[in-house]
């Protein structure tokens, strides 16, 4: 009976009902879509043993300028020297690619190349087959793989009948002896993963040296397992004793440090805060919803108290009217509830589809059932709570003085104001949150936006051409190659320039490190360490970095000609501070260039930002005919659509060697997908501001009005006597002012407090940004001005004698 009669009611005034519904609606189905997506990549286990104890450890360089990786010799003195870590456990860069050719169309796939206890220090077991053991570790063992879920499924048709079979990855057999489980996926990205001794040992090759032996070299990243009984910061600083001592007898310095993070906070990188932020954001949204929805039953409570006591005099209970009152309530939260879900799976798909591809664990986004199911239950629990107050108040007035009152709007109560007054203000606080939480996201997108890469992206190709060290041994046979098919698509139609380079801008943190120091220079004094890049002549004509001063790389610059440099101009600000760095020489100390001549520097070239757009290093540039390093991607510059240049660069790739898998990338597309987590967290919380600044608008609104609604006798009465229209508007807007100012002050010191907590998410923007909150002040001070003027026209505008004849 108490929902039929409820239907009735809000079927009679549907406008208030439907409005209501929506506002649910929204948050409910936001706050599902949100928390799905952080329960999904969050919250739920990695598919590691004890996760908690795991740890990523980085080297500092000899300096304590830079994170380096670590040399061989020096992960072995960490594993057998510390005793706060169970096991210690190395991996090469996931950036080295295999070629997998004899089964279909050639592929390049991500590897990793890692320690044969890499994966029982991360606790985890083979799907089929079986992982690593030790004597495959080797140099010169049999070569093994294990494959991950992913590329077991979709190249070979999940065939359990694959383990056990070889597979040629650059020219070699390899066997496969184990399948991962379709949730692991470490390092992030790679499809499979070999013992560390065959990178080593190409190392070894291409430095003529024993990277096993060699400290200098820097090849490995460490996964550490703690032990349960030793703190993080104890056994970093074990650790770090270690690293120091080691440096003292290969550097004769002990300036030296070691970066201990765990393992998931490295896996999930500012993606979790950036999900809890939004997470916040859509609590906020769902809170908002709830306040408006409570304001809806405080006005319904109010209009009810004369049929209240028309059914209290007929002998009604006051608990039977309470639960008629608040019935209607969760009449509006069962509507809202089902808009809620239908909008959770749109809004569910929508941020799969934003996010950007460095969310880890995304393919696992659904719709969560039990974040569905808790959402509601807030939902109910907080619209009922609140709207308790108008209906006990509703069922508790006093018979009789109401049906005296006839005809004659019932006046608000003082505690019904407070309560509308108070809900009117906790929106404004929860939109000004919001709204600089979205201002903040979007200034760090403009600023960050308007980077300066130091290349021109706009009709740049980036061709990656993965040489197999079995085909191509050496240096000068990668080399030949690559001189041959730029000479090749320098005659393509439409390319104005061509060029390579060791590694194409925007590919991560990981490069090519070279210590540089002037020379004359003591060589224990503090040097910078710069980015190492090896290029053609043509190079920086083809990416379009400005050449400030001297001259480029020409073909004179051969092996047997004199050793030359190119340097950025922040390398040269740190080498030669206000001075002319043409024609000075500088020497670089890596373990291949150790006791390699002084270079001269013979160029100078703008500022590239090689290893992200947040990341300035300095750059020393080297021409690859003087290098022991090759070169990796070619830089090609097209009209505007470079694109389009794709099948032709791959026919002349595989005129010279069809079996070589090319990698065609336009450097528009890779700036966008680095700004992609900026836009991202821009355009939700932007989205959730913008939905916080309607329902906080039409919260003020609706209290407004509806005091003026029930004050339509008084009116009358004021304008009657000879009030004007400023008298009758006046308190009005003054009154809806003030929420505003009550609103907009509580509302900045929590911005302030939630800003700092979010400041890692921004970019060149303080988290107490002054432009950004005197922005949303005035947006919102303006809305809430806006909002209480219409009703207050409204007011002036009455007619007294129909005011006098209202109801």
């Amino acid at each position: 009976m108490d929902v039929r009669h409820g239907w009735r009611v809000l079927l009679r005034n549907p406008g208030p009902a439907v409005g209501a519904a929506l506002c649910l609606a929204v948050g409910i189905g936001g706050t599902t879509s949100v928390f799905s997506v952080a329960d999904a990549v969050l919250l739920r286990p990695f598919p590691f043993r004890d996760e908690g104890r795991l740890a990523l450890l980085w080297q500092r360089d000899a300096h304590g300028n830079a994170t380096v990786e670590v040399s061989y010799p020096n992960f072995l003195d960490w594993r057998r020297e510390s005793h706060g870590f169970q096991e210690l456990a190395a991996m090469g860069s996931v950036n080295w690619s295999c070629r997998l050719t004899g089964r279909g169309e050639p592929a390049s796939l991500p590897c990793a190349a890692v320690s044969a206890n890499f994966f029982s220090t991360l606790g985890v077991q083979a799907l089929l087959g079986r992982t690593f053991r030790l004597e495959e570790d080797g140099a010169g063992a049999a070569r093994v793989a294990v494959l991950s879920h992913r590329l077991w499924r979709d190249r070979f048709g999940a065939d359990p009948a694959l383990v056990g079979q070889t597979l040629t990855l650059n020219g070699l057999p390899f066997s496969v002896v184990g399948v991962m489980p379709g949730e692991f996926d470490f390092p992030r990205g790679a499809l499979l993963w070999t013992p560390v001794g065959p990178e080593l040992a190409a190392v070894s090759r291409k430095y003529a040296l024993d990277s096993r032996a060699e400290r200098g070299l820097g090849v490995l990243f460490v996964v550490g397992r703690v032990r349960p009984d030793v703190p993080f910061e104890r056994a970093r600083e074990e650790l770090k004793g270690i690293v120091r001592r080691l440096a003292l007898a290969d550097w004769g310095t002990e300036d030296a440090d070691v970066v201990l993070t765990p393992l998931v906070d490295s896996i999930l990188g500012r993606t979790r805060a950036a999900l809890w932020a939004l997470c916040g954001a859509a609590g906020l949204v769902l809170l908002l919803a709830v306040s408006n929805v409570a304001s809806l039953l405080l006005a319904l409570g109010i209009d009810r108290r004369r049929e209240a006591a028309v059914r209290l005099a007929l002998g009604a209970s006051t608990r039977r009217v309470v639960r008629q009152l608040l019935t209607e309530g969760s009449l509006l939260v069962a509507l809202g509830g089902a808009g809620g879900l239908f909008l959770a799976f749109g809004a569910t798909r929508a941020l799969v589809a934003l996010s950007p591809g460095d969310v880890p664990r995304l393919e696992h986004v659904a719709v969560d059932p039990r974040v569905l199911a808790f959402t509601l239950l807030v939902s109910i629990l907080a619209t009922l709570l609140v709207g308790l107050a108008p209906a006990l108040q509703a069922a508790t007035v006093a018979p009789l003085a109401s049906l005296r009152e006839g005809g004659r709007s019932v006046s608000l109560g003082a505690g019904s104001r407070r309560l509308g007054d108070a809900l009117s203000v906790a929106q404004l606080a929860l939109a000004v949150v919001l709204l600089v939480g979205g201002g903040l996201m979007a200034r760090s997108f403009w600023r960050l936006r308007h980077v300066d890469p130091g290349f021109d992206p706009t009709g740049l190709l980036a061709v990656n051409v993965a040489l197999p060290d079995s085909d191509y041994p050496d240096l000068l046979r990668k080399t030949a190659l690559h001189e041959a098919l730029l000479s090749r698509v320098r005659s393509l139609p439409g390319v104005a320039a061509a060029g390579a380079v060791y590694r194409r801008p925007l590919l991560g943190e990981i490069g090519s490190d070279v210590g540089v120091r002037p020379e004359g220079a003591a060589s224990g004094d503090r040097r910078p360490f710069a980015n190492a890049e090896v290029v053609t002549p043509g190079t920086f004509r083809a990416m379009g970095i400005p050449l400030r001063r001297g001259r480029d790389f020409t073909d004179r610059d051969a092996a047997d000609a004199q050793p030359v440099a190119i340097v950025s101009e922040g390398l040269a600000r740190l080498l030669w501070p206000g001075q002319d760095p043409i024609g000075r020489r500088l020497l670089t100390e890596t373990v291949s260039s150790r006791d390699a001549p002084p270079k001269t520097v013979v160029g100078v070239v703008g500022d590239v930002r090689y290893r992200g757009l947040q990341t300035a290093r300095p750059d020393l540039y080297t021409p690859l005919r003087q290098s022991t390093d090759p070169v990796n991607d070619l830089m090609v510059r097209a009209g505007p659509d470079p694109m389009a240049l794709a099948p032709a660069i791959r026919r002349e790739v595989h005129a010279l060697d069809g079996s070589l898998v090319v990698e065609v990338y336009g450097m528009d597309r890779v700036v966008a997908r680095e700004l992609a987590p900026w836009r991202f967290d821009m355009i939700v919380l932007g989205a959730l501001g913008a939905i916080g600044l309607v329902l906080a608008t039409v919260g003020v609104y609706a209290v407004v009005s509806y005091g003026v609604a029930r004050r339509t006798h008084e009116i009358g009465v004021r304008m009657a006597l000879g009030a004007g229209r400023r008298d009758v508007m006046r308190p009005v807007v003054g009154h809806g002012l003030l929420l505003a100012v009550w609103g907009l002050g509580i509302g900045a010191a929590a911005a302030l407090g939630a800003a700092r907590l979010t400041a890692s998410l921004l970019f060149g923007v303080s988290a107490h940004d002054a432009p950004t909150f005197l922005g949303v002040s005035l947006l919102l001070g303006g809305v809430a001005a806006l909002a209480a003027w219409l009703p207050a026209r409204r007011a002036a505008a009455v007619d007294p004698v129909t005011a006098l004849r209202h109801e």
